[in-house]
């Protein structure tokens, strides 16, 4: 597995829907999720669609947009605070996103089940859920200490009610047909990108310094968390 750095603007053209977009953020409360998880990814996004912008627009060619469930937070294009599951462009995370940014692009194994009609038919009709809690999100992060230590005590039932980041990426990835069988409350951003649906060359968009995600790309996603 290759980590490649990139620039966003000579990569845009080959992002494509169903891509995940993964973040190290610096704030307190992805701090505690790094830690909770041994990992250095703390939040994703999925890559919803990918257009053509008209000329006289501020951005001339691709536009990329992302789809994403995060907690409350400031939109720093229109000041209004923001929660739950929300769309944004992708040059402005990267212009005002604090911390560190990766491409994961599927791998053509994966593209082969990729089935964007109903993935984006999921993402419209969850668009605007709100955020799942804390706890939740914290649950999911402690499932490995299930079985040995707490008897499946922190294990999370699948709900769709609401969204935690890498649940709602999951449960978008398993309505394209490139997920199957998977519990997506249980899912954890790491856990997501570690699930052997990615390109083996990842790419670094955002970061001073060359940065992996341990274990990326290695992990049979079948029957997780259930």
């Amino acid at each position: 597995m290759s980590l490649i750095k990139g620039n966003y603007r000579e990569l845009r053209s080959q992002i494509q829907p169903g891509d995940v977009i993964a973040f190290s953020g610096q704030s307190h409360f992805s701090k505690i999720i790094k830690w909770a998880t041994r990992s250095t990814v703390s939040h994703v996004g999925i890559v919803f669609e990918t257009k053509v912008s008209f000329e006289g627009q501020a951005q001339d060619g691709k536009i990329v947009e992302i789809m994403e469930a995060t907690g409350l937070r400031r939109n720093p294009v229109t000041g209004k605070e923001i929660a739950g599951v929300q769309r944004h462009r992708m040059s402005t995370k990267l212009n005002y996103y604090d911390g560190d940014i990766w491409w994961l692009a599927l791998s053509a194994e994966a593209r082969s089940r990729f089935n964007f009609g109903e993935m984006a038919n999921f993402l419209m009709h969850s668009e605007g859920k709100e955020y799942d809690s804390a706890p939740e999100v914290m649950s999911a992060a402690i499932d490995s200490m299930d079985s040995r230590y707490l008897g499946g005590l922190s294990k999370n039932e699948e709900d769709f009610s609401a969204f935690f980041c890498s649940e709602l990426v999951a449960a978008a990835l398993e309505a394209s047909g490139v997920l199957n069988n998977v519990n997506c409350s249980e899912v954890t951003p790491i856990d997501l990108c570690r699930f052997d649906i990615f390109s083996n060359d990842y790419y670094q968009l955002k970061g001073d310094e060359d940065k992996r995600i341990p274990n990326f790309n290695f992990m049979d996603p079948y029957g997780f968390g259930v």
